[in-house]
């Protein structure tokens, strides 16, 4: 309807691989905002398209990981791993995390947080097998957890990608199948092939290979910090400022 009376319109198009009503509208819009350059190649008109990042909140910017250690009362000789299947869980990302817990070695030093989401946590708050092991339904200060961990194993939505960036996690991505366009696989596969993340498809999930790459991190101080220093480099705070920038020209150029 903007479209029709001439007003600016702005998409902001966060996936790699972008959606439908992305598709549709991209071409009669102001402006396209994307938060990757191999989105392009998706979309028929590129001279409105503007590649921005994608735009997150500010805290994910000033988190310290020190600070955050010790907020969490993580030791500097603990590996901390952070674990989580999205804001609603993941029935078969808690059932392989529930038995890494169980699989960890006694001599290994670690600290597991998993975030199992809320349907799932009263079935199986009980089952994590030992002190420094913890299932919980949700982590409302997830940018602080992100920031104190050594490893992030994690579904692939965009936002949750910028925020890994942003972070500089070293992380092991398992991409949901179950959405959209496979767009969650897509996300990886990119951070994949830089080298910036480890990738394991849902239908080749096992305890055995999440545990044994959780391993190769937890013991390869060197790897863990490759993939930090290689994600990082995405990592783009100026999103919202370019992307409100682009908006206020638009904007300008309408009224006048």
């Amino acid at each position: 309807a903007a479209q029709s009376l001439g007003i600016p319109t702005f998409i902001h198009e966060s996936n790699a691989v972008p959606g439908l009503v992305t598709r549709l509208l991209s071409r009669k819009c102001t402006r396209v905002f994307l938060g990757h350059e191999e989105s392009k190649q998706y979309l028929k008109k590129l001279a409105n398209t503007v590649v921005t990042g994608n735009p997150m909140r500010a805290e994910f910017e000033v988190v310290d990981r020190e600070r955050a250690r010790k907020s969490l009362g993580i030791s500097e000789d603990e590996i901390y791993v952070l674990s989580f299947g999205g804001s609603g869980g993941s029935e078969k990302l808690n059932e392989a995390i529930l038995a890494i817990m169980q699989s960890y070695p006694s001599t290994l030093k670690i600290k597991h947080n998993h975030a199992c989401g809320e349907k799932y946590y009263n079935k199986i708050r009980d089952l994590s097998p030992r002190t420094g092991l913890t299932v919980m339904p949700y982590i409302e200060n997830i940018s602080e957890h992100m920031c104190a961990a050594d490893i992030v194993i994690s579904r692939c939505g965009a936002m949750t990608l910028t925020e890994l960036a942003a972070v500089g996690a070293a992380s092991i991505l398992i991409p949901s199948p179950n959405v959209t366009d496979n767009h969650q696989y897509k996300n990886a596969k990119i951070l994949a092939d830089r080298g910036c993340a480890l990738m394991i498809e849902e239908k080749d999930l096992t305890c055995d290979m999440l545990l044994s790459k959780i391993m190769a991190l937890a013991k390869n101080r060197a790897t863990r910090k490759k993939l930090s220093r290689a994600i990082k480099k995405l990592a783009n705070t100026s999103a919202a400022d370019r992307i409100a920038s682009q908006i206020e020209k638009a904007a300008q150029k309408s009224r006048g």
